[in-house]
Parts: C-alpha cells; structure tokens; sequence
C-alpha cells in the first residue's frame, strides 16, 4: 500500500501570495515570539504566570515538537514550513566539522515567512538575541530590518515599533500596507546562565555560585557531577523566570493592539537537564530536547492535537489570511518529526515514540512508550504493531532516504562566527583560539 506523507516535500511558489481582505475578527498584525531552549515543562516548573496568563488566554496542542533540537535548523524549519530532512540545514555543533576548512552553508534559496509576509505587504522587523541567527546563512531574507538586540531591550523597541503603528480600527491602505509582522528570538535560558539575584533567591542560589561575570558554564554540569547538574538546573529555571518576566513587558508593550495581534509564543528546542546523565542540546532527540510549549493568542485557525514547528507559517499566514502553500501545513497527516545530525524522532499518537540513532542505539532504533516511561529509560522489546507505529516506520524510511543535507562551505569559520560560537558554549574559548590562528596561517600562507 502507498502511504502519502503531506509535507515531504518542498513546494515552490513561483507568483506572490494572494492577500484576502482583512476582514472584522482577521489579525492585522503578528508577534511572533521564541525563547531560545526553554522545554516544554518550564512553565510548570518555574514561577512564570505570564505565560501561563498567555496559554489560558490562547490556544496550545496537546503535544509541540521543535522540528530540529538546536537553534539554526529549527529556526529554518519554523521560517520555511519544511521539515530538517527536507530543508537540509543538518549540521552539527563546529567541534564536529573541519573547522579550519568548512563552515556553516546558507539556507536554501526556499520561500521564508517575512518574504511571504513581506510580498503581501506587511512591515517586517527581526530582533535577536542569538548570534547564530546573522553569520550569513540567510535568516533575514524578507525582513527590512534584522538586528542583533539584548533579551532585556526587546520589549523598549517592540514598544517604539508599536507606537508607529496605524490606529486600532483604521482603515488599511489600498495596497494592504500598515501590517506588521514581528520576529522576537530571546536568549533565554541558553547557556552561561545569567538569573538575576531575585530568580537566584528563590532558586537558592548564591551569587558567588553563579560567578557574576561568567554565569554558570554548562561544561561543569556536563561533567558528570551531580551537585554541579542540580546547580545547573535550578539556574536554568531561575532564568526561565526571568524570562517570564521579559514575555509580560513584550505583552504589555502591544498595548490597544493586543486585540488586534497574532501572538505566537514557542521556542527553537529544550534542554536536557540530567536526564539520561546528559545537559545541554548536543546532538541528541530525546523528549526534553524536542517538546516545547507552543501558545498562540488571536485568530481563528484551529490547532491539530499534535504540532511541528514547521507547521507555524501555514498557522500565520492562514490567519491573516495570506495564500501560501508550505510544504508542512496544518492538515499534515505526518507523524511528528525531530532531526539531529541525521538523528530521527518521530512519534505518530503522541505516546508511543521512536528513536532512530545507529551511533548510540544498539539496533539502530528504539521505541518508547511515554505513558509508561516518560523518561525514555526502557525501550520496548519489539517495536509495536499497531497502525500508528507501522505509519512512524514508513515515515521514517521516507524521511532517512530523502535527507537533503547540505555541504559545509568550503572555507574556514570567520573570526566574527566564531566569537559567536564562543558566547554561546558551542566551543570552547580554546577552540576558537586554535582555529582563528589556524585561519591566521593559512592566510598567510595563501598570501605568500
């Protein structure tokens, strides 16, 4: 039997997207915004009622997943609607690659959202504060401004960018102008951890554990010592409550047009936290890595139960009613996928969930059932039979054999990329030391 997979495959829009009128009820404005590595359970765990405030106000599925389990590949999938294996953006951490001879390759010429968004003449505005997102991959195709912004200033510029906004209930002009679509990608809880000294309080935390001017480093926790991955921990959710914090203000800064924003809350991936002896997002997909809370506030487009952050622009341009066909849409039949470095997850009920990894799995795979052992610590005996779990095989075969991953551009890292990777823990101070005078050489050497 032929089992069609929706949103395996990429779809090319060759016109501009049609715009329908913005009628009564219709957003006329999106705020789209992601706390890098915040898991799902954060906002259970820690103190942060205005995303709590903002889930019971919206709308969330029964599961999220992140399309891929570290920053630039989920970024690309929640900006392209294209899964990992279909977009190709699958690269590892720099430890892994040639650094002295290969760097990060540029997102595939595809449709991105602010492109789509910017086509249908909406004002487009991208503020980071992950550096990974302006190293020359393309990221800011369709944003007239992409600018690099602290986690603390995002809400003073979204409240600027508001004010210029067009009254509450004004006419739109005749070309559809006066529509705003806004990107907000906080730090977050991303290594070193910062929590300011409130969060540390009630977190138990002393300010000379978090060593004010490095924060906490990720690498003690890493290694292994479990009084070191507890301390790690509690900074985490510390921080998650600051963040907290920082969501309320970008809320607040909406002002009058609250009702008439599209807010989009999620986040890139998690974090593992001492589950399976492991923190961080390295190269693995297990659930603390690939659920993420998912909010959105506004519109009327229904949720499915089960959602992929390659699913959120057709969930934005359906609501503001813009024509597009992503390659992944709401009425994906698809199991939910996870890829790292050619790492697969995928889960079609929710419950039973499968784990593709020939490095470290024994066979090459492993099923868990999440009901019984959310921790995924027992793989099943057999893989089950039931008709959701044969659709995840078949899935995973298509997904495997039809991976599209790019090649690393043939040059060195870049001074500039490398600090980047530095700040955020993907290589050491020493690594990137050793590779920029690597790059130094071999300069020179080109040069004579």
């Amino acid at each position: 039997m032929r089992v069609l997979l929706a949103g395996c495959a990429l779809v090319w829009s060759c016109s501009g997207p049609e715009v329908a009128p913005v009628e009564e009820g219709v957003p006329r404005h999106v705020v789209f915004i992601v706390v890098d590595t915040l898991r799902a359970d954060a906002p259970l765990r820690a103190h942060m009622p205005n995303v709590r405030a903002l889930a019971a106000e919206g709308r969330s599925p029964t599961l999220s997943w992140a399309a891929g389990t570290w920053t630039v590949p989920s970024v690309v999938s929640m900006f392209s609607g294209a899964l990992v294996s279909t977009h190709g953006w699958d690269f590892p951490f720099p430890r892994f690659m040639r650094q002295e001879t290969e760097t990060y390759a540029e997102v595939p010429k595809i449709p991105l959202l602010a492109e789509v968004l910017s086509g249908a003449g909406f004002s487009t505005l991208g503020l980071y504060n992950n550096q990974m997102l302006d190293q020359g991959l393309g990221l800011d195709r369709g944003f007239e401004r992409w600018e690099h912004v602290g986690d603390r200033k995002m809400a003073g510029r979204l409240r600027a960018e508001v004010e210029g906004w067009p009254a509450v209930g004004s006419d739109l002009g005749a070309d559809g102008g006066d529509r705003h679509f806004v990107y907000l990608h906080l730090l977050g809880p991303h290594h070193p951890l910062r929590p300011s000294r409130r969060a540390a309080r009630r977190w138990g935390l002393r300010p000379r554990q978090i060593m004010r001017q490095r924060g906490l480093q990720i690498e003690d926790a890493q290694a292994g010592d479990a009084e070191a991955q507890d301390l790690y921990r509690r900074g985490y959710y510390a921080v998650a409550e600051d963040v907290d914090l920082i969501v309320g203000e970008l809320l607040w800064a909406l002002g009058p047009h609250a009702a008439d924003t599209l807010v989009v809350f999620t986040s890139d991936h998690g974090e593992l936290l001492g589950e399976h002896a492991l923190v961080g997002h390295e190269q693995w997909v297990f659930e603390p890595l690939t659920a993420v809370p998912f909010i959105v506030r506004g519109g009327d487009v229904p949720l499915p139960a089960q959602f992929s952050g390659a699913m959120i622009p057709d969930l934005i341009t359906r609501s503001l009613r813009v024509a597009h066909q992503w390659p992944v849409s709401l009425d994906s039949a698809a199991p939910l996928s996870s890829q790292r470095q050619g790492k697969l997850a995928l889960t079609a009920d929710g419950q039973i969930k499968g784990i593709w990894d020939e490095e470290a799995l024994e066979r090459g795979f492993a099923a868990f059932d999440l009901a019984a052992d959310p921790g995924e610590e027992r793989p099943l005996p057999r893989f089950p039979r039931t008709d959701a779990a044969l659709h995840m095989q078949r899935a995973a075969l298509h997904l495997r054999h039809g991976d599209r991953s790019l090649a690393p551009a043939p040059r060195s890292m870049g001074e500039e990329l490398l600090r980047a990777l530095e700040s955020l823990g993907y290589m050491s101070p020493e690594e990137a030391e050793a590779t920029a005078g690597a790059d130094d050489e071999t300069t020179v050497q080109q040069d004579n």
